[in-house]
């Protein structure tokens, strides 16, 4: 007969718990407490008998000889974080060819031993998610959770922006120099001369892509949003989050030329 048991995944499919069907009991355990691995997980969490499970983060097998991670192109050392082998195609990935996915396993992961894969797929999805939502709408005030910027009657555009990245990747960029700490402005997203870490410009924009444009406003930098589909972008307006044919239909406003960035995964 073959056992049939259930596998519980983190948010990067990391699997964490597995319980039986029978009872839910849990019969094997692997905490998060170590963010590269380096910790063994619990093979009988509630003294059923020991149980061997050894698939580690995406893409990974255990070696219990070794002590670590078969990732199919390269072996991962979770004591140091590292790779054992260098990137095959050396530096052109990067200038540490050991690193794992950028010193970031919490937002990312290497399915095969040679890139980091990353969430930015989720960018689209999480946006549409919010459609007709109120919460980044200028007469919504967020000044509570957000900072006194976000208050009733403000834009919020790149509030909205902050947010869908956080909650698709596990983080957004912020103002450096900034006591508050705040999402960088839409004149950020919009000036082709800022570098954007992971964001890089593009021509032609797709689904999930940064759209912004610099404009005077008196509370704002400009306006940015997520691109849609062709013709479409979503982003907070004046009474709830909703669809748009800005900044591709020139009559709306405010009128510019749009800087597109589309979301890229680290490098070493």
């Amino acid at each position: 007969a073959v056992d049939t048991f259930y596998v519980h995944a983190d948010h990067l499919n990391t699997p964490r718990v597995i319980t039986r069907p029978t009872d839910n009991k849990v019969v094997w355990k692997w905490d998060s407490t170590e963010a590269f691995g380096n910790n063994a997980p619990n093979e009988n969490p509630s003294a059923l008998g020991a149980f061997t499970y050894n698939l580690r983060m995406p893409g990974q097998q255990f070696d219990q000889e070794t002590g670590t991670f078969y990732n199919y192109m390269r072996d991962y050392d979770p004591s140091i974080g590292r790779y054992v082998q260098s990137d095959p195609i050396g530096l052109e990935g990067g200038i540490n060819t050991f690193g794992y996915v950028g010193g970031n396993p919490l937002s990312f992961f290497d399915p095969f031993g040679l890139a980091a894969q990353c969430d930015c797929y989720k960018i689209i999805d999480v946006a549409r998610d919010k459609l007709q939502s109120i919460n980044w709408a200028n007469k919504s005030d967020r000044s509570g959770d957000a900072g006194a910027g976000f208050g009733a009657g403000r834009n919020k555009c790149n509030l909205f922006i902050c947010d869908v990245l956080t909650e698709a990747l596990g983080q957004c960029p912020r103002r450096k120099l900034s006591l508050s700490n705040g999402p960088i402005s839409a004149g950020d997203w919009a000036n082709p001369n800022k570098d954007i870490p992971n964001f890089n410009i593009v021509a032609i924009p797709q689904p999930g892509d940064i759209a912004a444009v610099a404009y005077g406003y008196a509370d704002a930098s400009g306006h940015v949003a997520i691109i849609d589909g062709p013709g479409w972008s979503i982003s907070p307006g004046a009474e709830r989050v909703g669809q748009s044919q800005w900044p591709f239909d020139k009559t709306k406003k405010p009128i510019g030329t749009p800087v597109f960035r589309r979301c890229s995964c680290p490098t070493e």
